[in-house]
């Protein structure tokens, strides 16, 4: 799903508007940002039967309290959804913090692209639209996804990066000006007699579905980011090509990760993850979050296959969130 998945970019403002909803192409994708349950009557004289009202995010704008679905089955948060059908005659109407909330409409039919447990926050900075006032925050340059349509269909693209390492020498096009546009890497890279003549870049540290999040990026400004795998990948690649928007974008996931809220960051996977890209952020990010939990991370199996060069490290730290006598068991 990595590299694949598209939210409906910019939707949300389509929804709130009654006059523009018949704009709206679907299935539309959202992100869950919130869930709450309610309990309503599926007929006048049965039970009580429980609902949920989601709050959603499009990636550029985000919705509270957005849509209601009717389901046992509850959403789980920063979960990918695939909506089919919205029934937007039926109105909610309700109370938070005292001020009166319309609910937009009842989700009729939907899917759970990718489950919210193993992505563990949503992606980008959306903009609240609870406050929108139309005419005052535009969605970013049209353009630019008419522009990002024509390359996910092979249009007008005159750069093609191959992959020689992986089966079957896999391809991603693109259009050059844009990468251009984005990155000064690119530029350079361009300019070679050799590329261009043949148009064709080879890739042998990254994968296809990596390389379309970074053009996706270049065209909308935005991708979901689904898995710490998929951020530390991309962020190598806004590294490499010395994108920074990119590479803010794909930081701030990996370092404001909520998959397990309960728990401590797993610094060893970060370690590992970062061993690509040498992020000092993240390194530092990596130490912080040691030092903040040593007590639990010690303990942990993966704690036993550190480097000496890497226990020295850590254990080189100041105020570590340990007792002396369990630094000592776990060094030993």
């Amino acid at each position: 799903m990595e590299g694949e998945v598209e939210l409906s970019l910019g939707c949300l403002k389509l929804v709130l508007n009654s006059r523009e909803r018949d704009d709206l192409e679907f299935p539309l994708v959202l992100q869950v940002l919130d869930s709450s349950t309610i309990r309503y009557l599926d007929k006048p004289t049965g039970p009580l039967v429980s609902g949920q009202i989601i709050s959603v995010s499009d990636g550029f704008y985000k919705r509270t309290d957005c849509f209601v679905v009717l389901s046992d089955s509850r959403i789980p948060t920063f979960s990918l959804i695939l909506i089919k059908n919205i029934d937007f005659h039926i109105k909610y109407q309700r109370n938070r913090d005292r001020v009166p909330i319309t609910i937009l409409g009842q989700i009729l039919e939907y899917q759970i692209l990718v489950n919210g447990t193993s992505i563990g926050l949503f992606s980008g900075t959306p903009i609240s639209l609870d406050q929108f006032k139309r005419g005052s925050v535009e969605m970013r340059n049209p353009l630019a996804g008419k522009l990002w349509a024509q390359v996910k269909e092979g249009k007008c693209c005159d750069v093609t990066f191959r992959f020689p390492s992986l089966p079957g020498e896999p391809t991603v096009e693109a259009q050059m000006n844009a990468l251009v546009a984005q990155s000064d890497v690119f530029e350079v890279l361009f300019q070679s007699a050799f590329l261009e003549k043949t148009g064709v870049v080879k890739i042998y540290d990254s994968e296809p579905k990596y390389i379309k999040s970074l053009i996706q990026f270049v065209f909308t400004q935005f991708i979901p980011l689904l898995s710490l795998k998929q951020a530390f990948e991309v962020l190598y690649l806004a590294n490499k090509y010395l994108i920074k928007d990119l590479d803010k974008f794909c930081r701030n996931f990996i370092i404001n990760n909520k998959a397990k809220k309960t728990l401590p960051k797993d610094v060893f996977k970060y370690m590992e993850l970062n061993q690509k890209c040498c992020d000092d952020q993240i390194h530092d990010f990596i130490i912080q979050e040691f030092a903040n939990h040593t007590n639990i991370l010690i303990r942990q199996p993966k704690f036993l296959t550190l480097s000496l060069e890497n226990v020295e490290m850590f254990f080189s730290l100041l105020n570590l969130n340990a007792q002396d006598w369990e630094l000592l068991h776990a060094l030993r």
